[in-house]
């Protein structure tokens, strides 16, 4: 049985994403632990909203491939959607996480890939894990009509889509 550990950071989206992949893959089949230690694969759901976002995110990836080089990594979130990633680190964009499941597969193969397009998903129906009992996310919206210059959700999420 293959070992996955989520790390997620930024906003309620990313949250509720991580919470639709842990769902898709204990449906899978997947054990889902809770330290990076424990863990056969790595996804990084990622925030790069502003700059140094940015660089934490380059920064944690940087430090779990060099930490754990035995294990796989999956960067998913907003960082994949709009930069180049390092050799040997698998990408799943926002608008692709229904398919985590054939992402970790492949990577756990030892094949990289990148998943990652610009068409919004409905995810409502996805299957998910809550981290909160009491508290559920449910995404009404995602996107960005504005053009705030420090910025980078205008370019990973272009137009504002309504579920």
């Amino acid at each position: 049985m293959i070992k996955v550990y989520i790390d997620t950071y930024g906003c309620s989206a990313n949250q509720n994403d991580s919470e639709i992949m842990a769902g898709l893959l204990e449906k899978a089949d997947f054990i889902l632990v809770d330290t990076v230690e424990n863990a056969d694969v790595i996804i990084v759901n990622t925030c790069i909203v502003k700059e140094p976002t940015h660089n934490k995110m380059n920064h944690l990836v940087r430090k779990y491939k060099s930490e754990f080089p035995n294990k796989k990594i999956i960067v998913a979130g907003c960082m994949p959607q709009v930069l180049k990633l390092p050799a040997e680190v698998s990408a799943i964009g926002p608008h692709n996480i229904e398919d985590i499941v054939e992402v970790v597969n492949l990577t756990v193969k030892g094949k990289f890939v990148n998943y990652t397009n610009k068409e919004s998903a409905i995810k409502v129906s996805l299957p998910k894990l809550n981290k909160n009992k009491v508290i559920d996310i449910i995404q009404i919206l995602e996107g960005c009509n504005g053009n705030c210059s420090y910025c980078i959700v205008k370019h990973v999420k272009p137009t504002l889509f309504f579920f």
